[in-house]
């Protein structure tokens, strides 16, 4: 590996997906331990969907779920609420 490439992150479910894999994953909407991300990988899932549409995760939760999950090869995917209005009211 180059060393360009050495700190490269790598997407596990399209990696799977682009061999013909099925990419397993996992909703997270109650935990709010890294932990969980730890579950996933121990049970075999390529990514965990964080659910803060249907949740009240802080930013800080959802950070620090993300960064375990990116640090030991499982892909964080997260639904957000909604998109914020900017402050001059339009969209």
């Amino acid at each position: 590996m180059s060393p360009s490439n050495a700190n490269r992150l790598t997407n596990p479910v399209k990696e799977r997906l682009r061999a013909g894999d099925v990419a397993l994953g996992i909703t997270v909407r109650i935990s709010r331990t890294p932990d969980i991300a730890r579950i996933a990988k121990a049970t075999g899932h390529d990514f965990i969907f964080i659910d803060t549409q249907h949740s009240i995760f802080g930013i800080e939760t959802i950070a620090s779920i993300a960064h375990t999950a990116l640090a030991i090869g499982v892909a964080p995917l997260v639904r957000v609420r909604k998109a914020a209005r900017t402050p001059s009211g339009a969209d």
